[in-house]
């Protein structure tokens, strides 16, 4: 595969060349330094002259690799305080930057007494997802083998 885009050094300096010539009134040997100084800039980049073949690796840059689907994750105690705590008014009036940082002191604040009923309802969320049972399936039959 040819790289797209590929440039010729002296294609752009007559380009450019030509365009100065026909915007301003120059002389021949004005242009003629004019096209000295770019060839002289240019030729401190490293620019092809002729059309180069890339390679497999320049291929694949930039796109992304295909990823299975989603290994799916558990519920945690806090995922769930979150969720309710974000219908709470003083949450909802809070500013949006805000509102994380205001759940999690909140949470902190909580003894292990006040986490209860959080981890109860994140262990039957988890409990009830068949997704988490196949997949827990999945890692002890890999662990076995």
């Amino acid at each position: 595969m040819v790289a797209k885009d590929t440039v010729n050094v002296q294609d752009i300096v007559n380009s450019f060349s030509g365009k100065v010539k026909t915007k301003y009134t120059l002389g021949d040997e004005v242009l003629s330094d004019i096209e000295s100084m770019i060839n002289e800039i240019l030729s401190g980049y490293f620019i092809f002259s002729e059309p180069q073949q890339l390679t497999a690796a320049d291929e694949s840059v930039g796109k992304k690799k295909a990823k299975g689907p989603k290994k799916p994750r558990k519920t945690s105690a806090y995922n769930v305080y979150v969720k309710k705590m974000m219908q709470e008014e003083t949450v909802k009036a809070a500013v949006p930057s805000e509102k994380m940082g205001m759940i999690g002191k909140m949470w902190k604040k909580l003894d292990d007494a006040g986490k209860a009923p959080y981890v109860e309802e994140a262990n039957a969320l988890n409990a009830a997802n068949p997704a988490l049972q196949a997949a827990a399936t999945e890692t002890k039959t890999e662990a076995t083998a």
